[in-house]
């Protein structure tokens, strides 16, 4: 298994654009969905219309050709009739690829915070009252989704396709994903993802049910992940964080290193 050991911010940030990548090109493995990767950028197509089965991530553009890429994308987007995100990522090329997205009739949809943090030196939690269980079959798979797809806004249309996504990318410690379920009296109430690759751990789905907010259960979902990969041997966390979570990770000691967009359009119904 590759290690990041650099703290140098040109290595995080770019293991940060390759983790993420890869953990959307993961899905690759699901049959509804196609994934396209070369030096210009990654994208997932799939016929749903949900727009984080149909993103352009990790774009490595030259100026003069990046208004031709928004055009390939949307006339993409057109065919399947769907709608589409880019994503800026945490190295953007070209930096004006923003205002191309723009012009061309996208919207911004979302801005987050990429973060990075020594493992070594995390507060992790080491005691909790959640029951934390990692996801092994498909009956905690949809129990994990059930406290995911409402948090992250994923509709009811969907989730089944979500559900299969994860389901056919693998989980447990011998694939690039592991999801992990809290549990109250048990009933699930909390959740998270984790993926290793490119040298990093990142995570991805955390959620706590709207009643359990404040108790700390983010700390405690988000620790067994990190407590598992750093065990595994790896040294640097690099996450993407949203307004809500990123005083958790700072609290846990991960720092800021930089912001990442999400530009999304949609077709005319």
């Amino acid at each position: 298994m590759q290690v990041l050991d650099s703290w140098s911010r040109e290595a995080v940030l770019e293991a940060l654009d390759n983790n993420a990548t890869d953990s959307v090109a993961s899905w690759a493995s699901w049959d509804g969905m196609d994934v396209v990767r070369d030096a210009a950028w990654t994208y997932t197509m799939s016929r749903v219309p949900f727009p984080l089965f149909n993103a352009f991530m990790k774009p490595r553009l030259a100026d003069a050709v990046a208004h031709s890429y928004v055009e390939m994308s949307l006339a993409l987007a057109r065919r399947n009739n769907v709608p589409v995100t880019w994503w800026t990522g945490a190295c953007p090329c070209p930096d004006s690829l923003g205002r191309t997205l723009l012009s061309s009739g996208f919207l911004k949809a979302e801005t987050v915070t990429g973060m990075a943090g020594r493992l070594a030196l995390t507060d992790l939690s080491h005691h909790t009252p959640l029951d934390i269980r990692e996801v092994h079959d498909e009956h905690r798979l949809a129990q994990w989704c059930e406290v995911v797809c409402p948090a992250h806004e994923v509709g009811e249309p969907f989730r089944d396709d979500w559900r299969q996504v994860f389901r056919a990318a693998g989980f447990g410690k011998d694939a690039g994903w592991r999801h992990f379920v809290g549990y109250v009296g048990g009933d699930p109430v909390a959740a998270s993802s984790s993926y290793v690759d490119a040298g990093v751990v990142s995570l991805a789905n955390v959620a706590v049910e709207q009643d359990y907010r404040g108790w700390g259960f983010g700390h405690d979902i988000i620790s067994t992940p990190l407590s598992l990969a750093r065990d595994a041997g790896v040294k640097i966390a690099a996450i993407w964080a949203s307004d809500r979570g990123r005083p958790v990770f700072e609290k846990m000691g991960f720092a800021p290193l930089c912001i990442g967009e999400m530009y999304l359009w949609a077709p005319e119904q």
